[in-house]
């Protein structure tokens, strides 16, 4: 269901369900909360990366369970439990990275969204198709693209229910870099182990700055960095890693 490995400080998740494109259904959501848990609390895990097995990243939600559903209460109790899982990857205190190995489609790519950083597979196909069904995403996506692409061009990727190429998407800023497929996974874990190198603290600091600061004015998020950066540039790590910075300048 998820391939777990750890090593060198960066957890993969892989997503292995191919014969479905490893689409999304409750067993999966709950597999996955757990190895985040897991990722969270462990301190050896300083960097987390999530993609899927096969052409695909994940091609949406399970459309057997979706079927299955039998009142609003429960739809609205399933569509809460994507929504609480990808708010837990948005809130983690680490980085995580998404490496969109093919299709990321409705759920799919909601799950990218929730995530820090994308990488892309020059293959890979995006696109939120809800609307073709009726519906809208509703594990996040419909808050969190237009936050991220703007009103007008979240309202037209979400409204046509289109399909993107990668190379699209990507200037439309819904992904951050494009990487020939066959080196993708490589190409993300040279820069996940880059960054794991980093202070654990100063990386979760960063990224807590950056996302709450997007949704408060700027001068709180200013009280707030002044705050936080007082309290790391006294930390001992920061404090030894100036003090060899400088032994390197003499």
């Amino acid at each position: 269901m998820i391939e777990v490995s750890h090593k060198e400080n960066v957890l993969f998740l892989t997503i292995n369900r191919p014969e479905v494109l490893n689409a999304l259904n409750i067993a999966v959501m709950n597999r996955l909360q757990e190895e985040l848990t897991y990722a969270e609390e462990n301190e050896s895990v300083k960097v987390i990366v999530i993609t899927g097995k096969g052409k695909a990243f994940v091609a949406g939600a399970d459309i057997n369970e979706f079927l299955s559903l039998k009142d609003a209460g429960e739809a609205a109790e399933y569509s809460r439990l994507g929504q609480t899982v990808f708010s837990y990857i948005s809130n983690l205190s680490k980085p995580v990275i998404c490496a969109i190995n093919g299709y990321a489609l409705g759920g799919g790519l909601e799950l990218a969204l929730a995530c820090d950083i994308r990488f892309a597979s020059e293959n890979a196909k995006l696109g939120l198709p809800e609307i073709k069904l009726g519906l809208y995403p509703g594990y996040g996506g419909a808050q969190r693209l237009p936050r991220l692409v703007g009103k007008g061009k979240g309202l037209y990727f979400m409204m046509s229910g289109e399909t993107f190429s990668a190379q699209e998407a990507e200037k439309m800023g819904l992904i951050e870099r494009i990487v020939p497929h066959e080196i993708l996974l490589e190409t993300v874990n040279d820069f996940a182990c880059k960054i794991a190198k980093f202070p654990s603290g100063a990386l979760g600091a960063l990224k807590a700055s950056v996302c709450n600061g997007l949704e408060i004015h700027i001068e709180e998020a200013l009280k707030w960095d002044s705050q936080r950066i007082g309290a790391l540039m006294v930390s001992d790590e920061a404090q030894e890693r100036a003090r060899q910075f400088i032994s390197k300048q003499n």
